[in-house]
């Protein structure tokens, strides 16, 4: 998608879900820069989203990553997001949100 990326990605409880995020952030914007994929600079955005699942939701979860183009066509990000964040009774200030 052209403005946001789902991830499935498993590791140890006790490796902190920001630590892996700022990995994936860093090294994935210096193969993109090597490749010379994006005219200009590539920047992620500070914040990200997270979910977590248990192994018996697995299989969905992976169904819906490589379906989100699917997804995309029927709702934008922000109200997918929306979405996720009622269903899932997530507690959030608006003011961090999507901004």
């Amino acid at each position: 998608m052209p403005d946001h990326v789902h991830l499935v990605i498993g590791f140890r409880p006790n490796i902190c879900i920001s630590d892996v995020v700022r990995d994936v952030k860093r090294e994935s914007s210096i193969y993109f820069r090597e490749q010379n994929w994006i005219a200009g600079k590539f920047e992620w955005q500070d914040g990200f989203g997270c979910f977590t699942c248990s192994h018996k939701e697995l299989d969905a979860v992976c169904a819906y990553v490589r379906n989100q183009e699917a997804h995309h066509a029927k709702r934008d990000f922000e109200e997918e997001y929306m979405l996720f964040m009622k269903h899932f009774e997530v507690e959030y200030d608006e003011r961090y949100l999507l901004g």
